[in-house]
C-alpha cells in the first residue's frame, strides 16, 4: 500500500494531525482483535512516511485515544487509507466496518457519504486486484 507522492504529508501537516492519522489507523488495525502483521506493517510504514518514526501505540494505548481531525480533507484522506487498510488482508470484517461507520458518524458524516466513499475504495481495490491477475 505505497502512497504515490506521499500526499499524506500535504494533508496532515501538523504533528497532532499526523498522530491522529496513525492512532486512528492503529485503532482500526486492532478493532477486530485479530492483529494482522500486514496491517501493522502498513500503519508503521505510514507513520514513517509522515515523519513520526515506526513506533505505533499498543492496542491498550489506542483504546484511550480520541480521534479528531482538523478538517474534512483529513477525514476523507483518513477514511480512504483506513478502508484500504481494512481490506488489505481480504477480510473487511463487520467489526472494522462498524468501527469506521461509527467514527464517521462522530465526525458528522451521513451514512450515505460514508457508504459512497467505502464503495469507491472497495471498487478501486478490486479493480487493482483483478488487474494483477494474469490470464493464460
Amino acid at each position: 500500500m505505497k502512497m504515490e507522492n506521499n500526499y499524506l504529508t500535504e494533508v496532515f501537516t501538523t504533528k497532532r494531525s499526523k498522530e491522529n492519522l496513525v492512532h486512528a489507523l492503529a485503532k482500526l488495525a486492532y478493532a477486530d482483535n485479530q492483529v494482522d502483521k500486514t496491517e501493522i506493517q502498513i500503519v508503521q510504514e505510514i507513520a514513517l512516511q509522515v515523519g513520526l518514526g515506526q513506533e505505533i501505540p499498543s492496542q491498550q494505548e489506542v483504546k484511550e485515544i480520541k480521534i479528531l481531525f482538523d478538517n474534512r480533507e483529513q477525514e476523507i484522506s483518513f477514511f480512504k487509507e483506513a478502508i484500504r487498510l481494512a481490506i488489505v488482508d481480504e477480510n473487511y470484517s463487520d467489526i472494522e466496518r462498524e468501527f469506521l461507520k461509527s467514527l464517521s458518524e462522530s465526525f458528522g458524516w451521513s451514512k450515505e457519504d460514508f457508504s459512497k466513499l467505502e464503495e469507491e475504495q472497495e471498487s478501486l481495490h478490486w479493480l487493482k486486484h483483478t488487474q494483477t491477475i494474469e490470464l493464460d
